[in-house]
């Protein structure tokens, strides 16, 4: 308790303000819930103080505005049932559980009304209750302190303990009770009633039920939040059609789209991507889709990519032997040597860069990829040439250095780059399929060098 009085005290000091407690808190690198429950243990059990009586502004502090309001609910009626049924009350005042205390004079006040629901729905709406909290207070009671069974509870409690067959009127009172739009949402979405149905018992339920001068007030909040829940209710119901609908057609476009991929034999995944401009991120939904609701149809895949693998095996170790000697030796051209480029291995083969490696790191060439691990790292993910670029370098003052390409070519010379070597250079690479930002100063500085090959000499082609 040493904890609680001393938190106590630096609440007192503060004058209960939550700004400060909460300084304080972090300042001791303390949970602001730990904090809160060490004092309220300490105000129950050291100061013998039960919750009805803390003053409002520790109140404010210790609980939340909903707690606070139940605790005020409770308290009016305790001192409803002090006033109306003091021999209840003389017996009970000693227990400490108000749960307890409020539960006899709740099942003094279910048998009074014969356990009959519209009995009861005037007066929980006048204590601010719904008649599911009054019915579960009393019900508790009954089982722990009257040791009723449950063949009792379920005889004498009869229908009341039906929660879900609530009527119109006990859901129209439990609304006027909760506080905002949300809860009322949540609690009509739970139950599950018809709102359109509870609209048309409006009248009938306020001449009931409702004091005349709260009248008003009650049809206006009722018909604003059902009409507010209809309307969420419609907007759901489109959207979670609409989205189904998506659903369906997408799942269609990916079963159409692996049936079409399986009747190209000789295509990787990523070759088929490339060739009908899909992107890799929708083939993987697809697969996935496939995988959980089509699995005949994904062992296909399976296959397919297994007998692919073998068909290339030793087309992949080829070209990767090539690119290992080209990084490691460089490339003659001219009579002079210059270094592999992502040009060069474009210009050389169309297959997937990342699939010869993964290919040679299973075979004899698995010692010598160093520079080849580099080289897919630092190219395994092209950038496409798009407008931005393009005008990007046709705004740029471009000069060539001869040197970078050709190394006894025109010593110290620089080239000046016009406008139609850029748009030269463009058409080249899009009539090339070599149409990205990776490959455009490469490609520029050949031009200018007169070593820019005027069509793909490709030689290892996949496909």
């Amino acid at each position: 308790m040493e904890k609680g009085q001393e938190y106590y005290n630096v609440c007192c000091l503060v004058n209960w303000n939550q700004e400060k407690i909460a300084k304080y808190t972090r300042s001791k690198h303390l949970g602001i819930n730990t904090f809160k429950l060490k004092v309220l243990d300490y105000i129950k059990n050291i100061l013998k103080k039960n919750v009805y009586e803390i003053p409002r502004n520790q109140m404010n502090f210790l609980f939340s505005s909903e707690k606070i309001k139940n605790i005020e609910t409770y308290h009016k009626v305790l001192m409803e049932m002090i006033d109306k049924k003091p021999e209840i009350a003389k017996s009970l005042m000693e227990k400490d559980n108000i749960k307890t205390i409020l539960g006899a004079y709740f099942m003094a006040f279910l048998t009074q009304a014969d356990f009959k629901r519209v009995k009861i729905v005037a007066k929980c709406f006048s204590w601010d209750l719904s008649c599911e909290q009054v019915i579960n207070d009393a019900l508790q009671y009954a089982l722990t302190e009257l040791n009723y069974s449950k063949e009792d509870v379920e005889k004498i409690f009869g229908k009341l303990l039906v929660k879900r067959g609530s009527t119109a009127n006990e859901i129209l009172n439990q609304i006027l009770l909760l506080e905002s739009n949300e809860m009322i949402n949540d609690y009509l979405s739970k139950i599950g009633y018809d709102a359109i149905y509870l609209k048309k018992n409006i009248p009938d339920f306020l001449v009931l039920f409702v004091p005349i001068e709260k009248r008003e007030k009650a049809r206006i909040k009722l018909e604003e939040s059902l009409n507010t829940y209809i309307i969420l209710t419609e907007r759901k119901t489109k959207e979670e059609q609409k989205k189904e609908n998506r659903y369906l057609k997408e799942t269609e476009e990916y079963k159409k789209l692996i049936l079409e991929y399986l009747e190209t034999k000789d295509l990787s995944k990523e070759e088929f991507c490339s060739i009908k401009n899909i992107s890799q991120s929708k083939f993987k939904a697809a697969l996935l889709y496939v995988k959980a609701s089509i699995p005949t149809l994904y062992e296909l895949i399976e296959v397919h990519e297994r007998e692919l693998f073998q068909k290339r095996y030793s087309y992949y170790i080829e070209i990767a032997s090539y690119i290992i000697n080209a990084l490691d030796n460089g490339i003659i051209e001219n009579g002079v040597k210059r270094n592999f480029t992502i040009l060069d291995y474009l210009l050389l083969t169309n297959a997937n860069l990342k699939n010869v490696l993964d290919v040679a790191k299973n075979s004899p060439l698995k010692d010598y990829l160093s520079k080849f691990q580099v080289f897919v790292s630092r190219y395994k993910r092209l950038t496409p040439i798009t407008d931005r670029f393009i005008r990007r370098i046709m705004l740029e003052k471009v000069y060539i250095n001869i040197e970078e390409d050709i190394k006894a070519s025109i010593p110290n010379m620089e080239s000046i780059v016009t406008d139609d070597d850029k748009l030269m250079v463009l058409d080249y690479l899009k009539n090339n399929n070599l149409y990205y930002e990776e490959c455009f100063d490469i490609a520029l500085r050949r031009y200018k060098n007169k070593t820019l090959h005027q069509e793909s000499t490709m030689r290892f082609k996949i496909h």
